[in-house]
C-alpha cells in the first residue's frame, strides 16, 4: 500500500505530498504497474495561464521522483519490478553504491543532480530490526532528511533537504507587543553573515518581510522561499513573521478606519527591528504568498509610504469589489505610488488562491493603473508592457514590465507552477529587477538607485 500511494499520489487530490517511501517485504499490486504512465501536458503558449491535464486518480501513473527504501527481511522476496520502477522515476543512471551497516546489507542508486532522488535496496542482517527500533532507524536515516516542494507540476515538485531554523541560520524571537498588535508574537530573522561589516560601513541594511500563507509558518516560509539566499548574497535583513493561528488578517472595514491587529504588529515590529539592528529605513520591502500575498496587499494599501516596494507573489489579493470600490475604505491610499511585483503560477487553478481570478485581475489594474499611473486597457492581458523578459530555470518565468509612470509594475507567470512558491531564485530575481532599484524618501517620494 505504501508503494501504491507513493506511485499514485500526485493524482489523488486530497493526499498530502509524499516525500519518501519505505516498504518492507512488499511491492505494489501487479494491476498498479499495468496502469499507463501519463505525463502532464500543457498548452505551448509561453506565459499563458496553464492548467494540468493529468489523468485522474485510478487511471494512470504520473511522474514522481521519491526517496525510496525497499527492504527485505524474508528470503526470496522479489523486489525487482518495484525497484526498477523507482529507478526510472528517479532517473537513476549511476551504478549502485554500497552503503551497508550493522543492520542491513544496502546498495544505493542516486540521481546525479538531486541526491534525494534515491533508491535504497536493503537486506536485513540477523537479528533483524523491528517495531520501534526499525521505525526510528527509517526516520533518522531517510524520512527526517527530505521534504517535497510542490513547485513543478510536470514532475510532482522537487525533493529538497529538510533544515531546522538553526541550520537555516535563523534567529527565533517571541516578544510581547501591544494588545492592539495581538500581544505576544513570534518571528524569525536572518542576518547576512557579513552583517557587522555592512552595518559599520554604511547607512544600514535593507529590510525585507516575507509573509506565509494560511496554515503556514514562519519556518516554512523561510525554507520554502529563497529569501535567505538572496539576503546573504545582497546584504539585506530577511524577516519571517508568524501569523496568529497560522494566518495573517487582511481585514478591511468599509467606511471605518478600524485598526488591523496584524498591520499594527508589523508597524511595531519595524520599530523593534530598527532598535535592534542597523536598518536602512528608506529601503523596507514586503512580500508574501497566498494569504500572505493578500496580507502584503493589506499592509501596503494603508502604509505605502513606509515601503520602497512590494511583491505579493504568489497569488492572493482582495476581492474585486474592494479594488473597484476602494474609495469606500478609509485605509486604502492611492496617493503614494509604490513599485509592485505580482505573480502567479502557470498551472494554478483560479479557486486555489484568495479571491480567485477576479480579485487577481482587479489587483493588477489597481496597482498598475490606479496607484502607479500606467495606461488603462480593456483587460490586463491587453495592457501593453514597456518590455517583456523570460528568465530561468528552463525559461519558465515570463515577466511583463511597465515603466515610465509614477512607479514601476511587473506581472509574472511561471510555467508549470501550481499554487506554490516559484522555483529557484525567485527572491533574487525580484530583488535584482525591482527592490534593489528603489528608496523611499522621508517626504514619501521614490528615488531610483544607481
Amino acid at each position: 500500500m505504501a508503494n501504491q500511494l507513493a506511485m499514485m499520489g500526485p493524482v489523488i487530490g486530497y493526499l498530502a505530498p509524499i516525500s519518501a517511501v519505505a516498504a518492507i517485504d512488499g511491492v505494489a499490486e501487479p494491476a498498479i504497474f499495468a496502469l499507463p504512465k501519463t505525463e502532464y501536458r500543457f498548452p505551448a503558449t509561453p506565459g499563458a495561464v496553464q492548467r494540468s491535464e493529468a489523468t485522474p486518480y485510478g487511471r494512470s501513473l504520473p511522474p514522481t521522483a521519491m526517496s525510496v527504501w525497499q527492504i527485505t527481511t524474508r528470503p526470496g522476496t522479489t523486489l525487482n519490478q518495484q525497484v526498477d520502477y523507482w529507478k526510472q522515476m528517479n532517473k537513476v543512471d549511476a551504478a549502485a553504491v554500497p552503503a551497508g551497516d550493522g543492520f542491513f546489507y544496502t546498495t544505493v542508486h542516486r540521481n546525479a543532480d538531486n541526491p534525494f532522488q534515491e533508491v535504497r535496496v536493503s537486506t536485513a542482517k540477523e537479528p533483524a530490526l523491528s517495531g520501534k527500533a526499525l521505525s526510528e532507524y527509517l526516520w533518522s536515516n531517510m524520512f527526517s532528511k527530505v521534504i517535497r516542494f510542490k513547485n513543478d507540476d510536470r514532475v510532482n515538485g522537487t525533493l529538497v533537504a529538510f533544515k531546522t531554523e538553526e541550520e537555516l541560520g535563523l534567529k527565533e524571537v517571541t516578544r510581547a507587543f501591544s494588545d492592539a498588535a495581538g500581544g505576544e508574537r513570534r518571528y524569525l530573522t536572518y542576518l547576512p553573515s557579513n552583517y557587522e561589516a555592512l552595518a559599520a560601513a554604511g547607512n544600514g541594511l535593507p529590510l525585507v518581510f516575507n509573509f506565509h500563507g494560511i496554515r503556514g509558518s514562519a519556518w516554512w516560509q523561510a525554507i520554502n522561499t529563497d529569501f535567505i539566499a538572496a539576503a546573504e548574497k545582497n546584504g539585506f535583513i530577511a524577516v519571517f513573521p508568524q501569523g496568529l493561528n497560522a494566518v495573517f488578517s487582511s481585514e478591511l472595514t468599509e467606511n471605518t478606519a478600524k485598526v488591523n491587529y496584524d498591520v499594527q504588529y508589523i508597524l511595531e515590529l519595524i520599530d523593534q527591528l530598527k532598535r535592534e539592528y542597523k536598518v536602512d529605513t528608506t529601503r523596507i520591502f514586503a512580500s508574501g504568498v497566498s494569504a500572505g500575498a493578500m496580507f502584503t496587499n493589506r499592509l501596503i494599501v494603508e502604509y505605502p509610504q513606509i515601503f520602497a516596494g512590494a511583491a505579493p507573489c504568489y497569488s492572493g489579493s482582495f476581492s474585486a469589489a474592494v479594488y473597484n470600490n476602494y474609495r469606500n475604505y478609509p485605509q486604502i491610499r492611492t496617493d503614494v505610488p509604490i513599485p509592485v511585483w505580482q505573480c502567479r503560477g502557470g498551472t494554478e487553478a483560479d479557486n486555489t488562491f484568495p479571491n480567485g481570478a477576479a480579485g487577481q485581475e482587479a489587483a493588477r489594474r489597481f496597482w498598475r493603473v490606479v496607484v502607479n499611473g500606467h495606461a488603462d486597457a480593456a483587460s490586463e492581458e491587453e495592457a501593453v508592457p514597456t518590455r517583456t523578459a523570460t528568465y530561468g530555470p528552463e525559461d519558465r518565468r515570463h515577466v511583463k514590465y511597465f515603466t515610465g509612470a509614477k512607479a514601476d509594475y511587473a506581472w509574472q507567470v511561471t510555467d508549470f507552477v501550481p499554487h506554490f512558491w516559484h522555483p529557484g531564485g525567485q527572491a533574487e530575481l525580484m530583488w535584482t529587477e525591482m527592490f534593489a532599484k528603489y528608496r523611499r524618501n522621508a517626504d514619501g517620494t521614490l528615488s531610483t538607485l544607481p
